[in-house]
């Protein structure tokens, strides 16, 4: 498995430094378009493993720095709070160039993994971004009734779109 990843994780660096410029560029355009297509109502069914998804999101701890606007990789639901939280993988926690990168790892290991992904076949990759807390946890309830869910070819320019929006504490 670590090989699968070191791979995936290779090729998606070789190729955001191709395309970068041609992304970000695309990323406006993106943007209008998931407005128009992917306005879905919230649902549990929306939070599937491997999901691209942006929603508002309103923090329980607002003393907490926490992005308003998230644009996830969804891990899945909670074991210890079963469908009242989420995983995710925030790409807003990292810089923009690497979101891309990212982005188009996932897109990789999901092509490797049919689609299917769960919180074991990331785990090798959060340790090399440990000092970023990508890794967050949402309540269901908190959650926005209006959530962008992006098809998978809609990934590596809605990673490039910077709406983040930080609340709280200092980052």
């Amino acid at each position: 498995m670590k090989n699968t990843i070191k791979t995936a994780f290779s090729k998606a660096k070789d190729f955001v430094k191709k395309e970068y410029k041609k992304i970000k560029q695309n990323a406006t355009k993106v943007l209008s378009d998931i407005r128009k297509k992917s306005q879905n109502k919230k649902t549990r069914a929306t939070f599937i493993p491997g999901a691209l998804v942006a929603f508002n999101y309103d923090a329980k701890h607002k003393q907490q720095r926490y992005d308003r606007n998230p644009l996830i990789i969804c891990l899945g639901w909670s074991k210890d709070f079963p469908k009242t939280h989420f995983y995710g993988l925030n790409l807003h926690w990292v810089d923009m160039h690497q979101r891309v990168s990212i982005a188009s790892f996932f897109i990789e290991l999901l092509n490797k993994k049919n689609g299917k992904l769960e919180y074991e076949d990331v785990k090798p990759f959060l340790k090399k971004f440990k000092k970023h807390p990508m890794l967050r946890m949402y309540i269901y309830e908190r959650v926005s009734n209006r959530v962008y869910v992006m098809d998978q070819d809609m990934y590596l320019s809605a990673a490039a779109i910077p709406s983040e929006k930080w609340m709280g504490g200092k980052i």
